[in-house]
């Protein structure tokens, strides 16, 4: 998911407190604003219902349509190496659901 975030940026900019577990990151590209990452860090255990966050983003244009990409997965106890993934991860980047290793997800998502 990071590389599809910093795809075709040039530098990233923190722009949250850096102490909630809601993150925020603005990637730039030709020294402009392109893509924002935002990050729910709070943990889930995979039972009941998951925590959610409104983020609020500003001085954007009135006509302007933003893409969405989301990644989840079943809890946040799941792991993922370049070799393996937890059992049952319920692993989806942009819908789509992700096994590693993999590099249909690689090779043929763009952000």
């Amino acid at each position: 998911m990071s590389a599809l975030a910093l795809q075709d940026g040039d530098h990233v900019i923190a722009s949250d407190d850096g102490v909630s577990p809601h993150a925020r990151y603005v990637i730039y590209r030709n020294g402009r604003p392109s893509k924002v990452v935002l990050i729910n860090t709070e943990y889930y255990s995979g039972q009941g219902v998951r925590p959610s966050t409104v983020f609020v983003l500003t001085g954007l244009r009135s006509n302007s349509k933003p893409k969405v990409m989301r990644m989840s997965a079943g809890s946040s106890d799941i792991t993922a190496t370049a070799a393996k993934l937890s059992p049952g991860a319920g692993l989806t980047i942009g819908g789509e659901s992700a096994s590693v290793p993999s590099s249909h997800l690689d090779e043929t998502m763009r952000f």
